[in-house]
């Protein structure tokens, strides 16, 4: 007994575009790894100078930064770079032109380490937002990220937190952002800064036209510095949002907020746990 099998002629159109379409993302996903593959062997993502410099300062390399730096968002907190390790991303940095996004958060980089990288990062022309909080740079790392972002025009968001930076970093950093800066995102939250910063902070606050957002929390500023840095504020049409809780405004900073309150065009401003009414 034999049977015959019918099969339309759109089946048959059909099950033939869809094989053709499986070959070509097939062959296109081969094009994009040999492309990658490629640039890998002509150092494009500067992997093999990274991995240079890791073997001369005699450590490790990363094996996921490796297998992640031709992708445009890196995330690299918590990996225990130290300085040598950021000595050997540096190297990387002046080659690599596809990452845009870096967190290097909580990797213990060091006032070296910090060096490393912003004397890398004054050519790079790729990195838009980058996070080294929590990386010990203190006064000598923070000094050198505050005069590379004098001379970097890219970087729009920058992390700086728990860093231990002093009033001479929020000198150098004040300074430069008051002129002028493509950062438009800052954190600067739980360092050293005191009443001492208060003037340079006021003046970058009073003359930055870039800045949208600060956080300037948990720090050590007293009722002169916020006084001064309120009375600034009044005279920015710019800045949308501030953090400034947890610093001491008390009750005499609390009246130059007052005062310049109206003035202010800001859209969220905190002044939570800053001693107002004690």
């Amino acid at each position: 007994m034999s049977v015959s099998v019918f099969v339309s002629e759109e089946v048959v159109k059909a099950e033939i575009a869809e094989i053709e379409d499986s070959d070509s993302e097939s062959d296109l996903d081969s094009l994009s790894n040999l492309d990658v593959t490629g640039k890998r062997e002509a150092d494009v993502y500067g992997v093999k100078a990274y991995s240079a410099k890791c073997e001369q300062m005699g450590i490790i390399p990363v094996s996921y930064f490796i297998d992640k730096a031709h992708l445009q968002v890196v995330s690299l907190k918590h990996h225990g770079i130290r300085s040598k390790g950021a000595a050997a991303l540096a190297e990387c940095l002046r080659i690599n032109a596809e990452i845009t996004d870096l967190d290097l958060s909580d990797n213990f980089i060091g006032e070296e380490g910090g060096s490393f990288l912003a004397d890398a990062l004054i050519t790079n022309s790729t990195v838009e937002k980058l996070n080294l909080a929590g990386n010990k740079l203190c006064r000598v790392g923070g000094i050198a990220i505050a005069d590379m972002i004098e001379t970097n025009h890219i970087i729009s968001t920058l992390n700086l937190s728990g860093n231990g930076l002093t009033d001479a970093v929020a000198a150098t950093l004040g300074t430069i952002l008051a002129s002028s800066s493509s950062v438009k995102w800052l954190d600067i939250s739980r360092n050293e800064f005191t009443d001492k910063s208060g003037e340079t902070i006021a003046n970058m606050f009073q003359h930055n036209t870039d800045l949208l957002y600060v956080n300037i929390s948990w720090n050590k500023f007293g009722s002169k510095a916020s006084g001064l840095i309120a009375d600034s504020l009044a005279h920015n049409a710019f800045l949308e949002e501030l953090d400034f809780s947890w610093n001491g405004v008390g009750d005499e900073g609390g009246k130059h907020w007052a005062e310049g309150f109206p003035s202010m065009r800001m859209k969220r401003l905190n002044l939570s746990h800053t001693r107002l009414g004690e």
